[in-house]
């Protein structure tokens, strides 16, 4: 899919019944998921966060490059937008 480019009209117009839907949406699933209790992950730490990253098979190449690049240098800066696994997991 293209992203849309946002012109100034763009902002100006008020949201359609589907995004204000969609935005709640996020809201009460990031809500949910902030009350859940810390999970143990497969790589040994404590974590919140979706299920699938509790799982061993969840990305294994990006969570080996991540382990083995920060045994390898004495900083890491996630510039995610996520939770930070990959900043628990480095160290």
């Amino acid at each position: 899919m293209a992203a849309k480019v946002l012109t100034v009209k763009d902002h100006l117009m008020k949201p359609s019944l589907y995004e204000r839907i969609e935005v709640w949406n996020e809201r009460r699933i990031e809500t949910r998921r902030l009350k859940a209790k810390f999970g143990q992950t497969s790589d040994g730490f404590k974590y919140k966060g979706i299920n699938l990253q509790f799982q061993p098979e969840w990305e294994p190449l990006t969570r080996k490059l991540v382990v083995d690049f920060a045994n390898h240098t004495p900083l890491f800066v996630n510039v995610g937008a996520h939770y930070g696994y990959y900043v628990c997991l480095a160290a």
